[in-house]
Formats: structure tokens, C-alpha cells, sequence
């Protein structure tokens, strides 16, 4: 399997580059990054943004799923180096490391989030959510025969998503995602492409029982 991440900023280079290319010996691994020199066993993207956004991961994900045409598997940095690479897969599903119940969402949400959110989905003729929270550290998707409009339709998202949670009130759980970037809750936007584009969604299962997946 193909597996990506990003790793944006000297802080978390430091940090995050040992793990990345230890995983990056044994699997093939495309790195997003600003210091792309600090990544030897790995297919670098140069990230060039001067703001960084979390929802760039998900353009990404889709594009390298576009040119290489197969499955790929996104893990976000700090989950590298627990990550169990023995995933069940099939051929036309999007996994998710984790999907949340609504009632477990409510310190990331306002009384607005969910009528707002949906206002922006439906500039991509969305109208609904799926009936549980999409979590984005850890993503796997199947190849498709509308990835051109997937990337056209993550496109227009972008700048709605980056702008609406730049700007609302934020609730206490979702400060620090403010203190590294902007466009985040981009499972929302991973959703609705899913839901678009008639991909089931599955929570990731292991092949390797024992194994345990670090979510934190």
C-alpha cells in the first residue's frame, strides 16, 4: 500500500522526522513538507503556503491517489510511529481510523456548527451529513473514476471551510487547533466527497488482532 503525510515547520520536523523516515524504510511514503531535505527515505511535496491549513491534506491525499493510481493511505504525523500498517481493505471503500458518535462531538460544536457546515456542503450539491463524525487523522481511499471532480469539488471547499472556522467563535476543545493553522474539522469536507461519490465508509480493522491502534 501507498501512504502519505504531512509535516509542516521546523517545530514539528524536529519532532516528527526520525518516525517518519523509520516508517518510510519499509513502506513506500510521500511527506507534504516545508524542509523536504530533512526527509531521505521519502517522496517529498514541497508545501509552500505561508499559512498552514489542516484541509490541505485531503487535496493531497487525492492528487497522489490520481497520479499513481491506487489506494492510498493517509496517516497524520503523530500517529506514525504507532501506526499497524495490516489493514483490511477492500476495493471501493474510504476508511477512517476512527468514527465518532455525534454525542462525543458536542465540545467541538456550537449551536451553528451543523446548520453552517451543511451551508457550505451544499456549494457542492450536499445536503446532509453522514450520521457520524468522519475522523481525519488516519484516511484510506480507494481509487475512482470522478478523482478529477473529487479535487474540483475539494477545491471550491477549501476556502469556505478555512474561512467559516477562521472566523466563528470557537469552542475551548477547538482552540488549539487555532494555534497551528487554519481549515480544520475537514472530516466534514471528507464526508461529504464519500457520501457525493457513493464510497461506503468503514472504520479501519486490522488483520493482526493483537495489534492496537493509538488514537490519541
Amino acid at each position: 500500500m501507498i501512504y502519505c503525510t504531512m509535516c509542516i515547520g521546523s517545530k514539528w520536523v524536529d519532532v516528527f522526522k526520525d518516525s517518519i523516515n523509520r516508517f518510510a524504510k519499509n513502506n513506500e511514503l510521500y511527506v507534504l513538507t516545508d524542509i523536504p531535505e530533512e526527509f531521505d527515505n521519502c517522496n517529498t511535496v514541497l508545501y509552500d503556503r505561508e499559512t498552514f491549513s489542516y484541509f490541505d491534506k485531503l487535496p493531497f491525499l487525492f492528487n497522489i491517489s490520481k497520479s499513481i493510481n491506487e489506494r492510498v493511505t493517509y496517516i497524520d504525523a503523530n500517529n506514525i510511529r504507532n501506526f499497524n500498517p495490516s489493514i483490511l481493505v477492500d476495493d471501493t471503500s474510504l476508511y477512517s481510523g476512527q468514527l465518532l458518535d455525534w454525542k462525543d462531538m458536542d465540545m467541538f460544536k456550537t449551536d451553528s456548527t451543523e446548520k453552517d457546515v451543511l451551508k457550505i456542503l451544499s456549494s457542492i450539491g450536499v445536503d446532509k451529513l453522514y450520521d457520524k463524525y468522519v475522523r481525519e487523522h488516519i484516511i484510506s481511499i480507494p481509487t475512482s473514476i470522478f478523482i478529477d471532480y473529487i479535487i474540483d469539488d475539494l477545491k471550491q471547499l477549501q476556502p469556505l471551510f478555512e474561512d467559516y472556522f477562521n472566523s466563528v467563535p470557537k469552542t475551548p476543545a477547538m482552540e488549539r487547533y487555532t494555534k497551528n493553522g487554519i481549515g480544520y474539522a475537514e472530516g466534514f469536507a471528507l464526508q461529504a466527497i464519500a457520501m457525493k461519490y457513493s464510497m461506503e465508509i468503514k472504520q479501519m480493522e486490522y488483520k493482526a488482532k493483537s495489534s492496537k491502534l493509538n488514537l490519541i
